[in-house]
């Protein structure tokens, strides 16, 4: 599944890609691998590079605990 969302409170330019994967790493167990990447649709000025990647940073960090559980939480700490 893939969802492709515009992130206009973030950037006018930016679209958030989250891609949920099924991700088989042992025959018995079920596993899905979560991708989450941005875009930004517009020209970006050198001097502005640096702050958007980071806002989009910021935004994909918030974007993955929104995604995940207590649960999941606790398996990868």
């Amino acid at each position: 599944m893939q969802l492709q969302i515009p992130m206009k409170h973030i950037d006018e330019g930016a679209v958030a890609v989250l891609g949920l994967y099924n991700a088989p790493v042992v025959p018995e167990q079920n596993a899905i691998m979560l991708d989450i990447d941005f875009f930004v649709q517009r020209s970006v000025p050198i001097d502005e590079v640096f702050n958007v990647l980071n806002r989009l940073g910021d935004t994909k960090d918030d974007i993955f605990e929104a995604c995940i559980t207590d649960t999941i939480r606790e398996l990868i700490a």
